[in-house]
């Protein structure tokens, strides 16, 4: 497999034009050609149903030609509490085997029967694991088996950070395949920007939300960065290009490129909403940080999902207690679980914040 960096596999996920099998497919692979050793790579997205089982959506393994039928087969083997315990709530890159050595005794037959035989058999030592999973029960997995045994601490928070965007991909891909009007499976319909933008920032049109001057601003300022980290000077850095494109922009768009018929390139802010919890004790923003504190995020992890800076996120954690009557993050976790999350793709209310993160700065 040849060189990829973090920024191929990002540009990888936002390919709208794919379909979901390609689209799988293509973030799979790019994935497991940025990881040394790499094997075996597969991959899925799915949602939990309400007891609590897998629905796989679309998948992808390497040599295999019906790999939706092979990620159903492992999930009925090792079964639903398996599976939660395997897979919980939040972003994380973890190897294969730390986390099944995690898990309770009454849990190592179905191991030793599923997912350890499976990197034995691809004769790798271990797997690398990037996963997503928010508080509505969505989620995003890739497992590339590797011949490696040791993940640097730089490295899983890169994939954490690239995972972040994988699952802010196919939140939008299921948003568009439902508004889809030919009803060819897999197939998205085209996305309605609420801001089209200049390479350089410059606003050419903008709608709703995004009509807002602060807005304005950060939409400016964020397609700025993600230019330039796609630039040949800055692409090949990971952490530096990571940092400059987030998961979101203001807790609300994702930013797709678009070339229009005189081949003029140009970007789209296209609404992206993540799961909030459901209350009306709470704005819009608030409700979706404390969905993601549900699934178990750091604040720093809170602000690359949602484009925040560390400061909007502790003022929303604060102004949730508050607003809740909870005086520490564990009560405001456990109200967060009892109320639920849910992704609301009506809302029309502004971007979470009127300042980048800054991460980005």
């Amino acid at each position: 497999m040849r060189k990829r960096f973090a920024l191929d596999v990002v540009e990888a996920a936002y390919d709208l034009d794919a379909t979901d099998a390609d689209w799988i497919e293509a973030v799979t692979t790019t994935v497991a050609e940025t990881v040394p050793g790499a094997v075996l790579p597969m991959g899925h997205t799915l949602r939990r149903a309400h007891d609590g089982a897998p629905v796989v959506h679309s998948a992808y393994r390497k040599g295999s030609g019906r790999s939706h039928e092979w990620v159903d087969g492992i999930n009925a083997l090792v079964g639903t509490e398996f599976h939660r315990a395997i897979m919980p709530l939040g972003t994380k890159c973890v190897l294969m085997t730390e986390s099944l050595a995690a898990l309770p005794a009454k849990f190592q037959p179905m191991v030793e029967a599923g997912p350890l035989a499976d990197i034995w058999a691809a004769g790798a030592k271990d797997c690398v694991s990037l996963q997503s999973m928010d508080a509505a029960g969505r989620g995003i997995a890739i497992a590339v088996h590797t011949t490696e045994t040791v993940l640097a601490s730089t490295a899983r928070r890169r994939f954490e950070q690239v995972a972040s965007h994988i699952a802010a991909a196919s939140r939008l891909r299921q948003s568009l395949s439902k508004r889809a009007a030919n009803g060819q499976s897999g197939v998205l319909a085209e996305p309605t920007a609420e801001a089209v933008l200049e390479v350089d920032g410059r606003i050419a049109d903008a709608q709703g939300a995004a009509k807002d001057a602060s807005a304005r601003e950060l939409l400016r300022f964020a397609v700025k960065q993600v230019d330039r980290a796609r630039s040949k000077s800055v692409r090949h850095h990971d952490e530096e290009a990571l940092s400059m494109w987030q998961a979101l922009v203001g807790g609300r768009w994702s930013l797709i490129d678009r070339y229009d018929t005189d081949g003029r390139r140009h970007y789209l802010a296209i609404r992206n909403l993540p799961a909030a919890v459901l209350t009306r004790a709470l704005s819009a923003g608030e409700a979706r940080i404390v969905a993601l504190a549900v699934a178990g995020e750091s604040d720093k992890a809170i602000g690359y999902h949602l484009g925040l800076k560390p400061s909007s996120v502790a003022t929303g954690l604060s102004e949730a207690m508050r607003r809740l009557g909870v005086k520490s993050r564990i009560e405001l976790i456990r109200v967060g679980q009892a109320l639920g999350a849910q992704v609301d793709e009506t809302a029309d209310e502004t971007a979470d914040a009127a300042a980048p993160s800054s991460a980005a700065k």
